[in-house]
């Protein structure tokens, strides 16, 4: 899900200006504003060797380090943290929760240890990563928070995809570019700021699979030792059970629109396996060359990450990497969540497997929300678990009438459907009517519906494949090393959860 609320996050030089600008609902001028307000509250007290104004105003002097300051009289307030050299600065409105954006914070933090490979962050590291840095800070604001490795990886693949020949010195001249604050400078003064367009319009770097950073983040001690496999175990590491693909779709509507998409992949273990003293080679097959989402596809499945201590290469004969060959242990395997690589696919390389509508009628005396889905008709099979909730706001009160039967919840003000299996091509309609009785005006009303919200989460049919086409194929490390051994077909699944808005104006 996205943050949920306006704002904006900042990276600013220690005692410099700012040189990222990454906004959603705050404008990036009054971000630059603000964040240059606060900024210049920490020097004033740090110059006055963090004491308190003489003129006796009965200010305290700020944390340098962590702290909160409302700034533009009151209206916006900046949340700061200070990484290495760098201050991370995030903007929101006056009224918003602060402890909601700590969350973000502190992945935002990881992620820029990770980027800059050293808690010793500074702008010029960043800036030999900058396009990586900047997509991967979209995929952390768009879920609220998060996993700072798995952010970079999505961010590096995405990239790739976009542009899988370009050589990461044009990334590290973009960066340096970026920081001379040539692509956008404050009018109302001397900070200078960066906004870049478009993740398309940044060269690709030459992929780094993992930093240093990274993987010390997913380090951790798995609990108790590994046992020998199984005859059982073996025979389904033999047979390409032992692991499963899964990829993930995500995106949101507003009206007829599809504003935001992409799919995550992950190599996973089947549950046939527990924390056993065994290994099984995979590989990932790219669904074939021609329509354009399918290229795009196979060189984000070049881009893909390997999970730290729980997944390698495999070695050739000749001790390097054996080309597309990855060995996965599953004595790391903590849990049947513990994927061993993961990939990021963008918005392009899949058809949407559904469409989501949510529509806002209003009458003189009630408001009827109404949710359609359609399934995409090139589906393998029938989606199964939906789930539909509906979220409506408070001044429309509680629903009057509802088809199909579903369950209300006041408190979180949901409706909420278990649907029927729908088919490749089929549909399905939910209705709510909130009956106000004319006690609200016709424009609050209206304001009132538009913020009405929906999300469906869903599952394909089982083993019936993954959305992009892109292939799981396992089997005996033995196999591998010894030359000349198959790897078995694995199965491949999907699922995931769409959002959608009514649309504006």
């Amino acid at each position: 899900m996205v943050a949920g609320f306006e704002l904006a996050l900042v990276l600013r030089a220690k005692g410099g200006s700012n040189f990222l600008v990454h906004s959603r609902g705050i404008n990036a001028q009054t971000a630059n504003e603000a964040t240059r307000e606060a900024a210049s509250v920490l020097t004033r007290f740090a110059e006055s060797g963090g004491h308190a104004d003489t003129d006796e105003s009965g200010d305290n002097a700020p944390s340098f380090t962590f702290g909160n300051l409302a700034v533009d009289c009151g209206r916006l307030r900046v949340v700061y943290r200070l990484v290495g050299g760098v201050l991370l600065m995030g903007v929101v409105r006056a009224g918003a929760c602060v402890l909601r954006l700590l969350r973000l914070l502190d992945a935002v933090t990881r992620l820029l240890v990770a980027a800059a490979r050293t808690v010793d962050v500074t702008p010029d590291k960043l800036a030999r990563r900058y396009p990586e840095v900047y997509v991967a800070l979209a995929v952390l604001v768009e879920a609220g928070g998060g996993d700072a490795g798995h952010a970079l990886a999505a961010a590096e693949a995405e990239l790739a995809a976009l542009a899988p020949d370009a050589k990461s010195k044009s990334v590290a001249a973009k960066g340096r570019a970026m920081l001379s604050g040539s692509s956008f400078r404050s009018r109302t003064g001397g900070t200078s700021a960066t906004q870049p367009g478009p993740a398309a319009d940044a060269p690709a770097a030459g992929v780094r699979k993992l930093s240093a950073a990274s993987e010390e983040l997913g380090r951790g001690a798995a609990g108790g030792k590994a046992r020998a496999a199984t005859p059982d175990e073996l025979r389904a590491v033999e047979a390409g059970r032992a692991l499963v693909l899964r990829e993930t779709y995500r995106g949101a509507f507003v009206g007829d629109q599809l504003t935001r998409a992409g799919t995550c992949g992950e190599v996973l273990p089947s549950g046939e396996m527990g924390r056993a003293a065994a290994e099984a080679a995979f590989r990932l097959a790219g669904p074939p060359g021609g329509p354009p989402g399918a290229k795009l596809a196979a060189a984000a499945v070049r881009a893909a990450v390997l999970a730290p201590l729980r997944a390698r290469r495999a070695q050739s004969g000749g001790g390097g990497g054996a080309p597309g060959i990855f060995i996965a242990s599953f004595e790391h395997a903590d849990s049947a969540q513990a994927a061993f690589l993961q990939y990021r696919l963008p918005a392009v390389a899949c058809t949407p497997p559904l469409l989501l509508r949510l529509s806002a009628r209003r009458a003189a005396r009630a408001v009827l929300l109404e949710a359609r889905l359609a399934a995409a008709p090139g589906l393998p099979g029938a989606l199964e678990g939906l789930v539909l909730d509906l979220e409506a706001p408070a001044a429309l009160g509680d629903p009057s009438k509802i088809t199909p039967r579903a369950s209300w919840a006041p408190a979180q003000r949901r409706l909420r459907w278990h649907l029927l299996d729908l088919p490749p091509g089929g549909t399905a309609v939910a209705r709510a009517v909130f009956t106000h009785g004319g006690t609200i005006p016709a424009p609050a009303a209206a304001t009132a519906a538009r913020g009405a919200g929906a999300s469906l989460s869903f599952s394909g049919p089982p083993g019936g494949g993954t959305l992009s086409g892109v292939a799981l194929e396992s089997g005996d490390v033995g196999d591998e090393a010894g030359g000349g051994g198959t790897l078995a077909a694995s199965v491949g699944m999907f699922g995931g959860r769409v959002a959608a808005q009514p649309a504006q104006g």
